[in-house]
């Protein structure tokens, strides 16, 4: 066989053409990958941004329940919804409370609180 310019073709050059496509391909899925770990990456980081946000949020909601003196306490005993949260207040002892502020069933944060008769903590 010959080339355009009347050469012999040899196999030497049928080779390189094989190893720059095999160049090429491992190239190829070498990027797919890199695209692949950025896309996963952007997710993960969306979804720690959105975690942070909820966990400042109920660190809020907690802190302002933990302002409140003993009567708006009782007034606010049980389950109340607070946005999307769920803030769970129960008397614990005579003078304790339990309050848990949390997302689709489950408490993120707790704490417990004394609120003595008389005391009128937050007014």
């Amino acid at each position: 066989m010959s080339g355009r310019e009347g050469r012999p073709l040899n196999s030497a050059s049928g080779f390189s053409l094989l190893e720059v496509l095999v160049a090429l391909a491992i190239l190829g899925s070498v990027g797919l990958a890199l695209i692949d770990v950025s896309a996963q990456t952007i997710r993960l980081e969306t979804q720690v941004i959105e975690e942070e946000r909820s966990a400042r949020d109920a660190d809020r909601l907690l802190s302002a329940y933990t302002l409140l003196n003993r009567r708006d306490l009782e007034l606010r005993r049980g389950n109340t919804a607070v946005g999307e949260y769920k803030v769970q207040v129960q008397r614990v002892g005579l003078d304790v409370f339990r309050i848990s502020v949390g997302r689709a069933g489950t408490a993120s944060l707790s704490t417990v609180i004394y609120r003595g008769r008389g005391e009128d903590a937050g007014s």
